[in-house]
């Protein structure tokens, strides 16, 4: 069932990741050149740096988003988790064209302990890190254009790499599975016989399955 599933999905990519690859990089500017501001750069720089990032897309262990801007003056913002931990940087780099300015948004490993695993990570899965550059094209146009961030914009990259890591989704939900099965016969064989086992397998809610989440800690 296991190498069934994994054989599914990834037939499944194959047949879509052209077309979801494409619209990905259509609407994630990073793609190409970047996106051009008429504002000066100045102007959108401070914009930039006065933002908050959308923290949501990295998982419950996602908090809060610090902003810096570095000596060539592109503006990053790092995604903390537990411990005030970085678990991923995005950046725009804001720059002097003609009139105005034009802005082009990367991802970035982050500073400290994660830094090589999600480096890796970020080298070996081409469509996660699509997807994190569509966020923070998006999180950038709105921004400059004072309008609501738009969940349409980052659909495509969303679903893209969401078939791309459906073996890897479903080998972890397999495996917690497994997890759950092992500590509730764990349980039942220190229940009393008679006793049945109404406890479950003791843990809180969402453990170990919780595991599965989506987001930088588990994507790499």
């Amino acid at each position: 069932m296991r190498n069934t599933l994994a054989k599914v999905a990834g037939s499944l990519w194959n047949a879509v990741r052209p077309t979801m690859v494409m619209a990905a990089c259509a609407l994630a500017t990073a793609c190409g050149s970047g996106a051009y501001y008429a504002e000066k750069p100045d102007h959108v720089r401070a914009e930039l740096r006065e933002s908050t990032f959308p923290t949501f897309f990295f998982g419950s262990r996602a908090g809060d988003s610090v902003t810096s801007v570095k000596g060539d003056g592109t503006v990053v913002w790092s995604i903390l988790g537990e411990d005030d931990d970085q678990l991923i940087r995005l950046s725009a780099k804001v720059t002097p064209d003609g009139d105005g300015t034009r802005v082009v948004v990367d991802v970035l490993p982050p500073a400290g302990r994660n830094r090589k695993r999600v480096e890796k990570g970020l080298a070996e899965n081409d469509s996660i890190a699509t997807l994190y550059r569509t966020v923070a094209a998006e999180h950038v146009d709105s921004t400059l254009k004072d309008r609501d961030f738009d969940m349409g914009k980052v659909t495509p990259a969303m679903m893209a790499a969401t078939f791309a890591n459906m073996p890897k989704i479903s080998q972890q939900m397999s495996d917690a599975g497994d997890e759950f099965r092992r500590q509730d016969a764990e349980k039942a064989r220190h229940v009393p016989a008679g006793e049945g086992n109404p406890g479950g397998n003791g843990g809180k809610f969402g453990d170990p399955m919780d595991k599965t989440e989506p987001g930088p800690a588990n994507a790499f």
